[in-house]
């Protein structure tokens, strides 16, 4: 999908097709949250190594890093197991697996024993989608699958619906006033922020979820 076609479409569900008052930047704000929104649906897939030092346990991560898919001894193609901080279990030189590792510390991955000199694991992992910056082209092409484009510009347009939901909540007029009879909604945006993200999950559930791997 193209920057511009997205943007598009989310000022018309704003009923600003101009985009009259709007920021630029924060257009590819709500625009770039809409990439980490999709992922537990539909991740980026990508797969790097680490190449054991023979003394090395902790190894720094990807900065793209979003959640492990599996870890694999290259030579031998076996999958390393996660391990589970329980009683009775094992982390360390004395688990009886080939290794295990564990995310620990933050941004790095850890395993039960140093992994050999030259010995490589495949890491293959779910990253993080490229987000567009100040700066976009509306020509520019956005790496998630054109497929999403609907479900991307209803959180897209929630994001945006922000702002001015604060500032009713704070008492910005027209919004002051509040009606004693009936159920009055005294925060309209409010209703719609919670609408566009009701259609935005609607929507990614319509498309198969990505089946992560058991580790």
């Amino acid at each position: 999908m193209l920057y511009g076609d997205l943007r598009d479409r989310i000022l018309r569900l704003l009923g600003n097709p101009d985009g009259e008052g709007i920021e630029p930047e924060i257009i590819v704000e709500a625009i770039a949250a809409s990439h980490d929104a999709i992922l537990p649906w539909v991740p980026k897939l990508a797969q790097t190594t680490i190449v054991g030092d023979g003394s090395s346990v902790a190894f720094d991560l990807p900065s793209n890093f979003y959640a492990v898919e599996a870890v694999i001894v290259n030579a031998t193609g076996e999958i390393l197991g996660r391990s589970v901080f329980t009683p009775n279990a094992y982390f360390g030189t004395n688990t009886q697996a080939t290794n295990s590792w564990i995310l620990l510390p933050t941004n790095h991955i850890s395993f039960s024993r140093a992994p050999g000199t030259n010995i490589v694991y495949n890491l293959y992992y779910m990253a993080t989608w490229n987000k567009p910056t100040i700066g976009v082209r509306d020509d520019d092409v956005l790496e998630p699958p054109d497929h999403l484009i609907t479900a991307m510009s209803f959180y897209s347009t929630a994001y945006l619906l922000i702002p001015d939901s604060m500032s009713v909540s704070t008492g910005i007029a027209p919004y002051k006033t509040k009606v004693d009879s009936g159920n009055p909604e005294h925060n309209p945006i409010e209703r719609s922020i919670m609408f566009m993200l009701n259609l935005f999950n609607q929507e990614m559930g319509r498309h198969p979820k990505y089946q992560r791997s058991q580790v």
